[in-house]
Parts: C-alpha cells; sequence; structure tokens
C-alpha cells in the first residue's frame, strides 16, 4: 500500500468515526405517550404526545435529515443541536401551549408528520440523513409504568438507554425541554414467603419484605410469568391464587408499582399438595366471538377479548394461556368461570372508569390487540381456540367498534371466516363511546350497498398547509343519485394497510356530501365538519396513494392518484374533481381534478361539504355550443309591446338578468317583443353575449297572427 493509499483510508477512518460519534451524542431522552394535562385529565394523546431528544456530548451537531420511524418525522435543513441541548417533537404543535407543561422559552418544537405513540407499548428508532440508525427506544407499557399518574418516561443520562426494562429510565412528573429527573433511590430486601396454606383448591400464602425510598406501592409479581399476584403498601402482602392447578415450586419477587424497575431478588413458593381444578375441555368447548383492537374513546386499557362457552357446563379459564403468534402471552393467573352458553371478558384494564366502560371478568398483561393480529386461547399446550383476523383475512376493518363474531356461526370452525365477522353497532356493555358487546349476544348489522358509483369521490385533502397532517386531512364524498345512502358499514382503505370500517349512520343526501376527516374539532382542523372521523384509521400520502369505498366486498368508487404526473399535487389546498365531470368513472382521470380556489376559516383551501369549484376558465352556461340548451320565455305586459323582436338580433350579455339551466330567461324592460309571443334565448357565456332569436315555427306563426290583428284593429 502506497502513501497516498493510506493517507487516504486514514482521513475515510477518521470522517466514519467522527460521524459515528457525532451521531452516537443524540439520544432520544424523554416520551409522553398517554399524557393527562390538567385541564383535559388523563389520555389526552391527541394534543399533548411528545418525544425529546438531546445532545448529551459536547459539540453542535446538525441533524438536517435525522429522522423518526414511527411517528414520522424529519428534521428540516439547518437544524442544529448544541451541546446538552433538547430539542422537542410534539404530535400537535399549535395546541401544545395548553398542555399545561413547563417548557424553557428558547426550546426548538417541531410537529411530526404521521403516527401516535402507542399506549401498550413502541419501538421508536431515530435515524441519521444517510438512513443509519443512531438511537433506538422499545418501551413495553406493562413494564415502563408511564402509562398514568400524569408522568413521561425519562432516560436517567446514564447505561444503556434501549429499552425501559434495564433500570435507565423513569417515569416521572414531565421535563420537556429541560434535565430529566434522577432515578429514585430504591431497595427492596429482606423477601420471605411464609404462612402458605391450602383450602380446596385454593392456594393462600405471606409475602414479607423489606422497602427503602420507594412510592410507598408494592406488587407480588410470578417471576416466571411477570403476572401481579397481588399488591399492597404495607408487609406482608397476601397471595390468593383460586384454583391453582400445579404443585411445581415458582419464584415471585416484589416491585414497585410506580417504578417497577426497583424490584427484590426472587423467592421461591412452594405449593404443597393442593388440589388442581379439572382437565382441559375439548377444542371448540370455547371459542372467541369478540375482539375490541382498536378503541377510539380510550387508549390501549380499553382492548378486550370475549369468549364464550358453547357448553352447558361452566368452565374455569385459570392457567389457560392468552397469546398470539409473534411472542404476546399472558397466563390466566386467577378463576375466571366462563358460564354454561355464556361469555367471560377478558381485558387489558379493569377499571371501568378508564377503559370504555366494559365490566372485565379478568385483567390480562403482557398481551396487545392490534388491527392484524391472533387471538389464541391454549389449555396445558392444547388449543381450544385461535382467531387469525386482519383486512387482508377478509375481516373487517374497525376503528372504535371491535369486531363481533354473528351468532349464527357461533362455532370453532365458522369462526376463522372473516365474513361471519361484523364491526359492532351497538354498545351493549360499553358506556364510554366505543362500540361492542361485551360479555353479551353479539349484534350483526349488513350495510345496505348502492350500486357500482352511485358514491363519487369528489374531493380530497391530503396535504393541508395550515394545520398538521394528523388533524387536516378530510375526503368528500359526493352523492350523484336521486335517493340518500347511508355509508354504515362500509370500509374504505387503500391498497395498503390503512383502512376503517364506518361505525355509525352517515347518511350521503341526493345530490348532497359526507366529509369523512381525521379531526372533529373545526376550530384547529382547518376549518372543516366531518360527518365521521376517521382518527389514526387512515393516511393520506402527499404523493401517490388511494382510496377505495368498498360495501359488502364490492368496490363502490375508487381513486388512485399520482402527485402530479396526471392529477394534482396541491400544498394547503384540496385535490377537487370538476362537477361537470362528478361520476365515478370521470373520477378516474387526473385531468378532469383540479386545485380548489375556495377558502377555508382556517386559511387552505377546499369545498368539503359543498359543491366543488369549477376547473379551468370559469364561463356562465354556454347555450350555444355543442350542449345547446334553449330556454323558451313568453312575452308578458313588462315588455314594451311596440314591433317584434328582430329575427336574430345580437344583445349585450348585461341585459341578462338571470337564467338557470335555461330553464328561466329573465330579460330587462326595452326588449321590443310582441305581447303573448314566444321566443329562443341562446347564451354564450364566455363570449359575453345573448342571442334572441324568434321561434320560426309555432312562435312565429303566434308573432304573425297577433300582427295581422293589430293591423285589422288599426284599419
Amino acid at each position: 500500500m502506497n502513501t497516498k493509499t493510506i493517507t487516504r483510508t486514514l482521513t475515510l477512518l477518521c470522517f466514519i468515526f467522527s460521524t459515528y460519534f457525532l451521531s452516537a451524542q443524540i439520544v432520544i431522552s424523554e416520551l409522553s405517550y398517554n399524557p393527562c394535562t390538567p385541564a383535559l385529565g388523563q389520555g389526552d394523546d391527541g394534543d399533548c404526545e411528545f418525544m425529546e431528544i438531546h445532545n448529551q456530548g459536547a459539540s453542535t451537531v446538525d441533524i438536517s435529515g435525522y429522522n423518526f420511524d414511527d411517528p414520522t418525522f424529519t428534521f428540516p435543513a439547518g437544524t442544529m443541536i448544541a451541546a446538552d441541548e433538547y430539542i422537542l417533537i410534539v404530535i400537535n404543535a399549535t395546541n401544545y401551549p395548553t398542555c399545561g407543561y413547563t417548557t424553557p422559552g428558547a426550546t426548538q418544537i417541531f410537529e411530526w408528520t404521521g403516527g401516535v405513540l402507542g399506549n401498550g407499548g413502541e419501538s421508536v428508532n431515530l435515524f441519521d440523513a444517510s438512513a443509519t440508525l443512531v438511537d433506538a427506544f422499545t418501551y413495553d407499557d406493562g413494564a415502563c409504568g408511564a402509562d398514568g399518574d400524569c408522568n413521561s418516561l425519562q432516560y436517567t443520562g446514564t447505561g444503556d438507554n434501549m429499552d425501559c426494562t434495564t433500570g435507565n429510565w423513569i417515569a416521572a412528573t414531565p421535563t420537556p425541554g429541560a434535565a430529566n429527573n434522577t432515578a429514585p433511590t430504591c431497595a427492596i430486601t429482606n423477601v420471605f414467603i411464609n404462612n402458605v396454606m391450602c383450602t380446596g383448591a385454593d392456594l393462600t400464602f405471606d409475602v414479607n419484605y423489606t422497602a427503602a425510598n420507594g412510592s410507598g406501592t408494592y406488587e407480588v409479581v410470578d417471576n416466571g410469568t411477570s403476572t401481579v399476584l397481588a399488591s399492597g403498601a404495607t408487609s406482608p402482602i397476601t397471595v390468593t391464587i383460586v384454583g391453582n392447578t400445579s404443585t411445581t415450586a415458582f419464584d415471585v419477587v416484589v416491585w414497585d408499582q410506580v417504578d417497577n424497575t426497583c424490584v427484590s431478588d426472587p423467592e421461591t413458593v412452594n405449593p404443597l399438595d393442593c388440589s388442581v381444578v379439572p382437565a382441559c375441555p375439548t377444542p371448540g368447548d370455547l371459542i372467541i366471538t369478540e375482539i375490541m383492537h382498536t378503541p377510539a374513546a380510550v387508549g390501549s386499557e380499553g382492548e378486550y377479548v370475549e369468549i364464550y362457552n358453547t357448553t352447558a357446563a361452566p368452565i374455569d379459564l385459570q392457567n389457560y394461556v392468552l397469546k398470539d403468534d409473534g411472542g404476546n402471552t399472558h397466563t390466566i393467573a386467577l378463576s375466571v368461570v366462563v358460564p354454561a352458553m355464556g361469555y367471560a371478558v377478558l381485558g387489558a384494564d379493569a377499571n371501568m372508569a378508564t377503559n370504555g366502560g366494559y365490566t372485565a371478568d379478568y385483567q390480562y398483561s403482557s398481551f396487545f390487540l392490534s388491527a392484524t393480529d391472533e387471538v389464541v386461547l391454549e389449555c396445558t399446550g392444547t388449543v381450544i381456540d385461535s382467531v387469525d383476523y386482519g383486512t387482508a383475512l377478509g375481516f373487517p376493518a374497525a376503528t372504535g367498534a371491535s369486531i363481533s363474531l354473528d351468532p349464527n356461526f357461533y362455532n370453532q370452525t365458522d369462526n376463522d371466516n372473516g365474513a361471519n365477522w361484523c364491526v359492532s353497532s351497538t354498545t351493549t356493555g360499553l358506556s364510554g363511546g366505543d362500540l361492542g358487546t361485551p360479555g353479551n349476544v353479539n349484534v350483526c348489522n349488513a350495510a345496505t350497498c348502492p350500486g357500482v358509483g352511485d358514491l363519487v369521490i369528489n374531493e380530497i385533502m391530503q396535504n393541508p398547509d395550515m394545520v398538521g397532517d394528523n388533524v387536516g386531512e378530510w375526503f368528500e364524498i359526493y352523492n350523484p343519485t336521486g335517493a340518500a345512502i347511508d355509508m354504515f358499514g362500509f370500509t374504505i382503505r387503500d391498497n395498503g394497510a390503512n383502512a376503517f370500517t364506518v361505525t355509525s349512520s352517515v347518511v350521503v343526501p341526493a345530490g348532497g356530501y359526507a366529509v369523512f376527516g381525521k379531526d372533529a374539532n373545526s376550530a384547529t382542523n382547518g376549518g372543516y365538519t366531518p360527518d365521521f372521523v376517521y382518527s389514526t384509521g387512515m393516511d393520506l400520502s402527499n404523493g401517490d396513494d388511494e382510496i377505495i369505498l368498498e360495501c359488502g366486498g364490492v368496490i363502490i368508487d375508487s381513486v388512485y392518484w399520482d402527485g402530479g404526473p396526471n392529477y394534482p399535487d396541491p400544498t394547503g389546498a384540496s385535490m377537487s374533481l370538476n362537477p361537470a365531470t362528478a361520476d365515478a368513472s370521470s373520477n378516474d382521470t387526473g385531468s378532469n381534478w383540479c386545485e380548489a380556489t375556495s377558502a377555508m376559516s382556517g386559511g387552505d383551501l377546499g369545498t368539503p361539504g359543498a359543491a366543488n369549484d369549477a376547473c379551468g376558465t370559469v364561463c356562465p352556461p354556454d347555450y350555444a355550443g355543442a350542449n345547446q340548451l334553449i330556454g323558451t320565455e313568453t312575452a308578458t305586459a313588462d315588455y314594451e309591446t311596440d314591433g317584434i323582436i328582430e329575427s336574430i338580433q345580437l344583445i349585450d350579455a348585461t341585459a341578462i338578468v338571470d337564467y338557470d339551466s335555461a330553464i328561466e330567461i329573465n330579460l330587462l324592460p326595452g326588449f321590443e317583443t310582441v305581447l303573448g309571443a314566444m321566443f329562443h334565448a341562446f347564451i354564450d357565456g364566455c363570449a359575453g353575449a345573448a342571442v334572441i332569436d324568434d321561434n320560426p315555427n309555432a312562435a312565429k306563426q303566434q308573432n304573425d297572427t297577433t300582427i295581422e290583428e293589430e293591423n285589422s284593429e288599426k284599419e
């Protein structure tokens, strides 16, 4: 290797290492994923979620092009972060000041472009401009403990910050834009087990411990499954396991309920010879009949799974396993009896004040539902029932409503078929605003589908400018038919993973419109009033994307736009279908769309819920062209009667008082007509002229007759 080669190699290595160490200075330092505000209370995710990054190095770093993948955001060109500086990325920059946080005035604040921080857990990744991973953080709501009490998750600044289970993250009062709180001193020692006893099939024991400088609330947890067995504020904590199924020893730990990284060493429990519950039932004796995977009125605490007992005898679910195919698993630690021909509801939260209003027979942990997922119920390794669901598998999409198995198909085979499921349309057993029937007979109402083309995608605001996409996106549906159409039960989707189901009545009037939007508040969403809010179920791409209206598996209308080559590519204006081509065929052609020109109250341009702006040159109707329309008018006493109008007389268009689709044309007084005569009017709007032409047939004959009569009277 020659000297030049060595020099170039060393220069390249210096550049690589300097770039790496600059990136390593930047860390994800704080997340508020389920915040609360003094004014709005717990769970105001829509306005007050935030992420914070920190430059923990000694030099300024140019972070232009650095980006998060979920939620999505890219730092603009010229963004610099000084040594020890904090930068915030928030869900709603407009409303952030109302959240009650104390934020230094010099803090740089940006608004992310899409997504939310999941209440149940998420992986947040930060990349530099060359797509190299700078930092990553994974949190799990069950283990991290910032889902409530107005806390955020905060990196303590020492050790591995990659996940919150390492003890280097704490849940504490938010400090956006400023140094984080320090980890509290906590120690739980001297754990021992006594008073172990069996009463029938129940196992009871006391857990003794000593705690120093903790929160004052502690939990006894099965160290193998992370299941919380009992909680208390003082030692000992008594644990009762109803219907214990095993005499095998197991370990428990005590941890601080608020900061569960403060945990004791494990201690072994010996169950002795307690009785065990009966053997597992036959597969299909229990079936999964309802799944609430995406609640809207509350966060992930609103998730639940309903189990139905198809047999004539009660079945206890204790020690059954609830899981999916991706590693989420929970062992049911307590007795949960499913009555004969009855239901049990297993939920993420047993508190009706925070879970959306359902009664949970059991609260699980370490198990999370998503829009496409699996629910498996297993007993000692045997699958009793399972459901793999998702729109790609034929199941309905649902946000703010559960998916429900039709009661006509309550068996283990039929609940595998997505066509036998529907979006819940009632609130039996729920009081928080979402739709579902937990613990009750399901109700499936099929949508009444119109014909193909009876609804038209008419206007799309995919890239608002005055407000964020997360509140300002909307699209409009037009009904060109003569009868109202209810869109309840429709699925609206793109060709990817975005989809939602219309879970309430949305009536599109005959000749009228319905608006679907991301946010209900017209004061902050840019100035539109949605007929249905789809929230996180759909995101409209600023480039190419699709909107597909589907009812009963049939596509009623669709629009595939391309972000510029053929369709408009507006910023701060809707993409508007020409009113002259408002049908489900013409809206497939990009040249029939244009940018809206009418202003909304928020400053962007669009006509949500009203007739679209005309595309191209705006002229009055052209009654003399290929689409000629003729208005027939009878002269009245309002007009002069001293002679007949010339056969073809060109007049100034300003003489036209009004005209509406050639049904009525009024002329200013002064035109020469014969009382009672008939004439035709042609209007060439863009030429700025009107032509009055007497009828060469019946009207002309009537004119001649009138003249003859007048002449006779004069003689």
